[in-house]
């Protein structure tokens, strides 16, 4: 059939014509019903939703409610960075580097050096009294401090270890266990 075989069939039938209108107007029901809704990728996010999905991530990892936005979306942003020894980038950052450029970025104050060094700066914290924010310290295979982390809640640490980059970790676990010295709040310093 072509197409002028059709139109001459439309023009002399009576019935070709309400069936027509009928089909168009089908069609066109069709279109209003299932018109597609703006998506919302495209739209700016708005911060607070973005604030709210990272602690809800974080309160399911680390197994209790988390508050702190800033400091979880700094952990969430650095999270998996590959570990180098004297690094202090996201290229790469080891222990150290990664406590003293979440200080800096999440609790506005300035510390430097090893993790020897930053348990200098500490007062010690007796197990139990940990906060989110002090220092988690390790003697790993050492006579001095070789290793450090920020506590987060519920035995939970952020750090930057050796094998997986920037990672949270339980103290519960054989490993950190085994090598934890103690807590550290750096000296005059309230959270």
């Amino acid at each position: 059939m072509n197409f002028r075989f059709c139109i001459n069939i439309f023009e002399r039938s009576a019935f070709a014509r309400p069936f027509f209108f009928l089909l168009v107007m089908i069609l066109f029901a069709n279109c209003a019903i299932f018109k597609s809704k703006p998506k919302t990728d495209n739209f700016p996010k708005n911060e607070t939703n973005e604030e709210a999905i990272v602690l809800e991530k974080y309160s399911n990892l680390i197994g209790e409610a988390v508050h702190n936005a800033d400091l979880y979306q700094f952990i969430d942003d650095w999270y998996a960075t590959p570990h180098c020894i004297g690094g202090k980038t996201k290229s790469c950052i080891d222990c150290s580097g990664f406590s003293s450029v979440l200080y800096n970025e999440v609790y506005k104050t300035k510390i430097g050096g090893s993790s020897a060094t930053i348990y200098t700066k500490c007062n010690p914290i007796e197990k139990g009294a940990e906060r989110e924010g002090d220092f988690v310290f390790f003697k790993i295979n050492q006579s001095k401090i070789s290793h450090v982390g920020i506590y987060l809640a519920n035995n939970k640490f952020v750090h930057a270890s050796t094998s997986k980059g920037v990672i949270i970790s339980s103290l519960e676990e054989a490993y950190y266990k085994k090598w934890f010295w103690g807590f550290g709040r750096l000296i005059e310093y309230k959270f």
